[in-house]
């Protein structure tokens, strides 16, 4: 039995080594697409409209978000949640979005879309790999507000 043991060990050492010579470009990769996405994206105006919290989760990360999400007939802004509502959500697990962003809808599609027995809008900007989705009530709001089409369940 210990022969196996010692034997397997420089195996696991090589399935180590595999793992993580795929998983470092594959960040590293991630971590590219999202500085580009919030570079091209960047807003530094003030959103006059109205502002939905909720939360923002990305495709690509593990993390969710508190974010403000607002939306015109030209853009989806995606902004810092007021300081009173970071307040309420301090003790979550959630992060604060920081970012203001200001997102096209030429350059969004958008669908209804069940993760996990729940509901979202899930937006997507395919050209440049970008992913995220938000609770979907929040997500017809928008849509209304921009006088965009509310998809309807499949």
């Amino acid at each position: 039995m210990a022969f196996l043991v010692i034997q397997n060990q420089p195996m696991t050492l090589v399935l180590i080594l595999v793992v993580w010579a795929i998983a470092i470009p594959l960040m590293i990769w991630n971590a590219r697409v999202m500085t580009r996405f919030e570079k091209v994206y960047r807003f530094d105006g003030e959103f006059p409209g109205n502002r939905h919290e909720c939360i923002l989760q990305f495709a690509n990360t593990e993390f969710h978000y508190l974010c403000a999400a607002g939306a015109n007939q030209s853009a989806l802004y995606l902004l810092p949640p007021a300081e009173h509502e970071i307040s309420r959500w301090k003790s979550s697990k959630e992060k604060i979005y920081k970012k203001s962003l200001q997102i096209p809808w030429s350059d969004l599609q958008y669908r209804t879309k069940k993760i996990l027995f729940q509901d979202y809008l899930w937006l997507e900007i395919p050209e440049r790999k970008v992913y995220f989705y938000i609770p979907k009530d929040v997500g017809d709001r928008l849509l209304i507000d921009a006088g965009r089409a509310v998809p309807i369940e499949a």
